[in-house]
């Protein structure tokens, strides 16, 4: 059992690490086509106006995150939203460091007062985050089709729709799901700690997907405004649907969040290399999103952390005297 728990996280991190390769490999290759002093923004009232839009979506995008980890918590424990979101900035700061993710589990866990059930808040709190992103896909190639027209708009169209309502019908029945799954024995894995009696409820599941929708509209316009910031140019409808999809592709990579930004970058090029959007934007915007988003909430999150363990010192040493 240990052997093949190890196996797999071998093999998970090898092809990480393959992929980070693959996508520096093909950054290398377009070094030719990169300038990055062409990239010279006009700084004038539109560009601090991109700019101030831009530091808006990035804060809305962490609250929003903290407040769906704090209606999740809920469904257990009653929590602040800024303990939230001290609790997502720790979370993130360990799972920048470790392999694998295994740090935002470890935080999860050591952030719950009971802890029986972290796995179940954990699970319900990335399953809304998940099927938003296949919301979005489905709606995006739909869109792309009729608008285009290129990729046999009724097909494309009919199975986004498809897809869509089986999403949805997936997502809303899903402890139902869970049920059947325990009771005939259908999954080796035990589902205990997945369940919670009757919770999430269908307004919470509904309120949990709002969120999670409203947030990644917002993620999706951080990219787009960084681009527009960088350029200064107007942007087509088709890149527009596109960005979703550039997301929602990007979830299926597996990445090392500390290197996410590379591959990030990597697929922006690959994605939009049929637009107008210079190649040296498409490299640069992955990174700075990551940046605002990543980086700087995981070094908030390492002050979070470093505090924490200062007060418990504190505590023993007071406790000695």
């Amino acid at each position: 059992m240990i052997t093949r728990i190890i196996s797999h996280k071998a093999f998970s991190f090898s092809l990480k690490v393959t992929l980070l390769c693959l996508s520096l490999y093909f950054i290398y290759s377009k070094v030719d086509t990169l300038d990055f002093y062409a990239i010279q923004p006009k700084v004038d009232l539109t560009f601090w106006f991109y700019l101030l839009l831009f530091i808006t979506l990035w804060i809305l995008n962490i609250s929003f995150d903290a407040l769906s980890w704090q209606k999740v918590r809920k469904m257990r424990e009653n929590t602040s939203w800024f303990t939230a979101l001290k609790h997502n900035l720790i979370c993130q700061a360990l799972a920048f460091v470790t392999p694998m993710n295994s740090g935002e589990l470890i935080g999860r866990y050591n952030s719950m007062q009971d802890k029986s059930k972290y796995l179940f808040v954990t699970f319900w709190f990335h399953l809304p985050k998940f099927t938003t992103k296949l919301i979005f896909l489905s709606v995006s190639l739909a869109i792309l089709a009729i608008v285009t027209g290129n990729y046999k708009p009724f097909i494309i169209t009919a199975s986004a729709i498809a897809a869509l309502l089986v999403v949805l019908l997936i997502y809303f029945n899903f402890t139902k799901l869970q049920r059947f799954l325990r009771k005939y024995q259908l999954f080796k894995k035990s589902l205990q700690d997945y369940i919670l009696s009757e919770r999430p409820y269908f307004s919470e599941k509904l309120e949990l997907l709002i969120i999670n929708m409203v947030r990644f509209i917002i993620y999706n316009m951080q990219f787009v405004v960084m681009v527009l910031l960088l350029t200064n140019s107007t942007l087509e409808i088709d890149f527009l649907i596109w960005v979703p999809v550039y997301y929602v592709l990007g979830t299926f990579i597996t990445t090392i969040p500390a290197f996410d930004f590379v591959i990030k970058s990597a697929l922006s090029i690959w994605l939009f290399n049929s637009t107008a959007i210079d190649e040296t934007v498409l490299l640069l915007v992955p990174a700075i999103v990551w940046l605002f988003n990543l980086a700087l909430p995981s070094l908030a999150g390492v002050y979070f952390i470093m505090k924490v363990n200062l007060s418990e010192k504190l505590q023993k040493l007071s406790l000695t005297r």
